[in-house]
């Protein structure tokens, strides 16, 4: 099953996920482009592959990686792609559902793209969530920024039920940060009941976010 690098692209423009494989995968995550990648049991041959990326498949056991545009993560994908090929699970393969076996549930959908909430939206999102409201400032165009990014969605995809999470361009809606006094991106801001509570600036972290939600919780 091999993907032509035009189609990928096509998909990913199009807000689509690439999942034609279990253990490689690429997904729009709001400006960014995710690829993850679990290698298949056995050796493979990577060379060629950037020595951080060997490095993280080392340590980790699989690589996930963010990029700017389609065509980057495109790239990486036919190269895992053609290095392990034979050896990739068709994800049709995982979710098949055998005659006389009850289908397995799927495990619970990843967040792949955190919302942007706008000047228009902002103020409604506020005042009817039940729950926390987290919204990461940042800037698109900024390298800390957009490592921001993949912080918020780690913790929105292990906390789901616990709060709501969007972004906000402060460049696109300078009236929201400046309203909030927002100087220094990226940076969290969380809100209960309407009002502001908690403000984080950088340097960020998940556990940081993860602490203060703990914190609102435990003090409701």
């Amino acid at each position: 099953m091999s993907s032509a690098r035009s189609e990928i692209i096509r998909r990913l423009r199009a807000n689509q996920e690439v999942d034609d494989w279990a253990d490689l995968c690429i997904y729009p995550s709001g400006s960014l482009f995710v690829l993850e990648f679990t290698p298949p049991a056995g050796t493979i041959s990577l060379e060629g592959l950037r020595p951080e990326w060997l490095e993280q498949l080392q340590d980790e056991g699989e690589l996930s990686e963010y990029f700017d545009t389609p065509e980057e993560a495109a790239d990486l994908y036919l190269f895992l792609e053609q290095r392990c090929e034979g050896r990739l699970l068709p994800r049709s393969a995982v979710f098949r559902e055998e005659s006389g076996t009850p289908r397995k549930a799927r495990p619970p959908k990843k967040i792949t793209s955190v919302p942007a909430i706008t000047v228009d939206t902002f103020e409604q999102e506020i005042r009817s969530s039940t729950v926390p409201v987290v919204v990461l400032f940042w800037s698109p165009w900024s390298g800390p920024d957009r490592l921001a990014l993949p912080l918020l969605t780690n913790v929105a995809n292990t906390i789901q039920k616990e709060g709501r999470f969007f972004t906000c361009d402060v460049d696109e809606c300078p009236e929201i940060a400046q309203g909030l006094k927002v100087t220094t991106t990226p940076s969290v801001l969380i809100f209960r009941d309407t009002a502001l509570r908690i403000r984080l600036e950088p340097p960020l972290t998940e556990d940081a976010i993860r602490r203060s939600l703990t914190q609102l919780k435990d003090n409701s």
